[in-house]
């Protein structure tokens, strides 16, 4: 699987005809239905439909599409029935995605996670932003910018876990995984830096495997080689990061956003951590985003979830 482009991603996810069962909480509205249109006529997914009914079948035939090929109708007049309904087809492994529809992120979100209800999950449920950048030279991960708000040890630990599985998922064997900071020296002040420098060691122990890290790391040494031959810092990691790991949400959020107004930067991005992979890119956002993301979802449960089975 050779994965370098984010064209590269949605053409391999439809030339290899996934249909992985998509379960679309809260599926009556027409900027969800969009990119899952899209997603099922390219093979992808197999889209589970849940939600008003006789709503999702309207927006079906706007889309020029017959409700009845190739798609499953789940009745759910309510919130709490779609939360419902989509923790018990992930539960009898009906559904092995789950695409946030038009439900609020909190609502889907507690259920999912929900210790007695919910669906299974590891010790770290992260965001992670796989990103194409006109000035980088391939893709690139970004972790987390969206759900832990300051993270200790255990937690990025896991957060390095769940972007190096999705990494694996797309043909990256060792990811190069950046733990960014604004300095490369460990300083008992900056308890980042020393945080930083203990995920190397757990990784060198081999207590977080299938990839290299460095840390304490500044981004410009681990995306730019130039950076760090001046500086005289010699890393694998160094100009090649395939994985930035950010100290927490604060910078991770500021970072995205900039990266994505400033950079024109191409993205797809998943929730990691659950049974199963979940999008939950905002409702309003760019169609294409959605649909990348659905292919990096697809690829990542066909090769993850085929494995726990």
């Amino acid at each position: 699987m050779k994965i370098h482009t984010m064209e590269d991603l949605v053409n391999t996810a439809g030339a290899m005809k996934l249909n992985v069962p998509a379960a679309v909480a809260g599926a009556a509205d027409l900027h969800v239905i969009e990119p899952v249109v899209k997603g099922k006529q390219d093979g992808y997914i197999r889209p589970l439909l849940i939600g008003d009914a006789e709503q999702i079948v309207h927006i079906l035939r706007e889309c020029g599409e017959d409700p009845g090929q190739g798609y499953d109708i789940i009745d759910a007049k309510d919130d709490e029935a779609v939360c419902q309904t989509t923790v018990r087809l992930v539960k009898e492994r009906k559904a092995k995605m789950i695409v946030k529809g038009l439900i609020e992120t909190g609502t889907l979100l507690s259920a999912l996670l929900n210790d007695d209800t919910g669906i299974g999950k590891t010790d770290c449920v992260s965001a992670c932003g796989l990103l194409e950048l006109k000035k980088y030279h391939k893709l690139i991960a970004f972790s987390d910018p969206g759900v832990n708000t300051f993270p200790d040890l255990v937690r990025k630990a896991g957060i390095i876990r769940n972007g190096v599985s999705m990494l694996h998922a797309v043909g990256i064997e060792t990811p190069k995984v950046a733990v960014l900071s604004s300095i490369e020296k460990v300083n008992p002040k900056q308890k980042d830096t020393v945080e930083a420098d203990m995920l190397k060691q757990m990784n060198q122990r081999g207590e977080i495997a299938g990839c290299i890290v460095e840390g304490p790391i500044s981004l410009d040494l681990a995306i730019q080689k130039e950076a760090a031959e001046i500086k005289g810092y010699q890393s694998p990691v160094a100009g090649d990061a395939d994985l930035l790991v950010v100290p927490d949400i604060l910078c991770g959020n500021m970072l995205i956003k900039g990266i994505g107004y400033f950079g024109d930067a191409k993205d797809a991005s998943l929730i990691l951590g659950l049974e199963v992979p979940v999008l939950f890119g905002s409702r309003g956002g760019p169609i294409e985003g959605k649909y990348r993301s659905m292919a990096l979802a697809a690829i990542y449960a066909h090769v993850h979830i085929k494995e726990k089975e």
